[in-house]
């Protein structure tokens, strides 16, 4: 795919042409207020604008040589060296939370699409408002998903007896269990939020952390960088800086907080234990492994959770494989097709 030169603002490409137009199709599906039955259409016209995205999205990292190791195949040439793969077909009836779930995807690539026009200025008349001197001048609206903005959420964190979630304004709201404050969040916007035992943490709209509650282990003690993703286990947490690499905080006895070397896309804290997928889509472990929690099994996945003593992911087929202990079926999860 062929990049415009810096400051020509029009569309050179067949395939953005038609990530506009889906985009236009969208925004009439989802529009505010608007009640629709999911169908195999809302997911395709989706599908079809994420792998869009997505292939625009290799194509400024590979020719302005930034974030390339997300890139599949890599880069060569100042091109991603494998053409995009086209979305598959979506089987079954869909439901609210397949199409929210893409939504979501959807608003972050945008978000992200802008944050690299404006930083290598190039394709900037497509950014809401324009460019700041260092940021987009304003954040790129979410599609909608059918409830009004006022009272609606886009993300939700379980700790152990307390919840948090980020609202359409992207500020956080957190109830239940207050005893360390780790219901009691601090004001500002927020991307990302993730809820541990008795403390929480979130990314900051600058890609700062913030934590709160309990820190007697350091858990609520975030370093200093940017950063795309967080999660929080019993007593330490992690996140993953915007250059892939890992990084955890707080308790250490089991190495639960010691992550290896690498560039990844998902990580997941535990009880004492951690995982995370590579960038080759393989899955790593590490901590304790009392009852196999660090087991990963081989194959390629796409998401990966974490709990006290077992973990769960899901793999490329959209299959669900988890490994750890069993004593209440918690590590034997049912057949079928999944997404989150």
């Amino acid at each position: 795919m062929g990049l415009m030169s810096r400051r020509d603002h029009r569309w050179s490409s067949p395939s953005l042409w038609g990530a506009t137009t889906i985009l236009g199709a969208l925004l009439v599906f989802s529009a505010p207020g608007a009640a629709f039955a999911q169908t195999s259409q809302d997911v395709a016209v989706r599908d079809k604008l994420i792998a869009d995205q997505e292939a625009l999205l290799n194509a400024y990292r590979c020719q302005f040589d930034t974030d390339t190791g997300v890139v599949p195949g890599g880069c060569r040439d100042g091109r991603p060296a494998r053409a995009a793969a086209p979305p598959s077909g979506f089987a079954g009836t869909p439901t609210a939370s397949d199409v929210a779930v893409r939504d979501k995807l959807i608003a972050d690539q945008e978000a992200l699409l802008n944050a690299y026009r404006c930083q290598f200025d190039i394709d900037t008349g497509l950014v809401p408002q324009g460019c700041a001197p260092t940021a987009e001048a304003q954040q790129t609206p979410q599609p909608g998903n059918g409830q009004a903005d006022s009272d609606g959420y886009t993300a939700v964190a379980v700790g152990d007896g307390h919840t948090c979630a980020i609202a359409t304004d992207n500020t956080i709201t957190c109830w239940d269990d207050d005893t360390h404050g780790q219901a009691s969040p601090p004001a500002g916007t927020y991307t990302a939020v993730a809820a541990g035992d008795g403390h929480s943490c979130a990314i900051a709209t600058d890609n700062t952390i913030t934590c709160w509650g309990n820190d007697t282990r350091g858990q609520a003690s975030p370093p200093a960088g940017a950063y795309t993703a967080i999660t929080a286990g019993y007593e330490h947490s992690c996140a993953i800086a915007t250059d892939n690499t890992i990084t955890c905080w707080g308790n250490d006895t089991y190495g639960q907080a010691s992550p290896p070397a690498g560039a990844y896309t998902a990580v997941a804290a535990g009880g004492r234990h951690t995982c995370a997928i590579a960038t080759d889509n393989t899955l790593l472990c590490w901590g304790r492994a009392f009852y196999g929690e660090i087991d990963a099994p081989a194959g390629a996945y796409t998401a990966v959770g974490a709990g006290g003593w077992h973990s769960c992911a899901i793999a490329a087929d959209n299959t669900i494989a988890c490994w750890g202990r069993d004593n209440y079926g918690q590590a034997s999860p049912p057949a079928g097709a999944y997404t989150a």
